[in-house]
């Protein structure tokens, strides 16, 4: 006898037992997704989480909710500590200078009195 004659058999004679089938596979499916599911609406943890950078950019989209602000971070060797230093005023200045920058806060706006101002 083919398939789909057992088949079309089944599903005519044992309807209830065909019924069951499919209720006990939608409960496990459900049981399935209510334990399992974990919707994550986060970008950043779709992205690996062992390089550096995505952990830089989960703590900055952690700490800095405006939208607004855009931050650059100057990273220097140990020993071009001094060259950066000198670099980075030079470097907010030509940021000030831009037709779409409002405000350039160098450093921790904590650290000078213009930056307490500015909070």
């Amino acid at each position: 006898m083919p398939l789909h004659t057992k088949i079309s058999r089944l599903v005519t004679h044992r309807r209830g037992l065909v019924w069951l089938f499919v209720a006990a596979i939608a409960a496990a499916s459900i049981l399935v997704l209510v334990t399992r599911m974990k919707l994550d609406t986060e970008v950043l943890n779709l992205l690996p989480q062992s390089f550096s950078s995505v952990q830089g950019l989960k703590v900055y989209n952690r700490d800095f909710a405006q939208v607004r602000e855009l931050t650059f971070a100057l990273v220097a060797k140990p020993e071009d500590v001094d060259k950066l230093e000198e670099f980075a005023p030079r470097y907010a200045d030509a940021l000030s200078a831009q037709p779409w920058c409002k405000r350039v806060l160098v450093g921790s706006p904590m650290e000078t009195p213009e930056g307490l101002h500015d909070l």
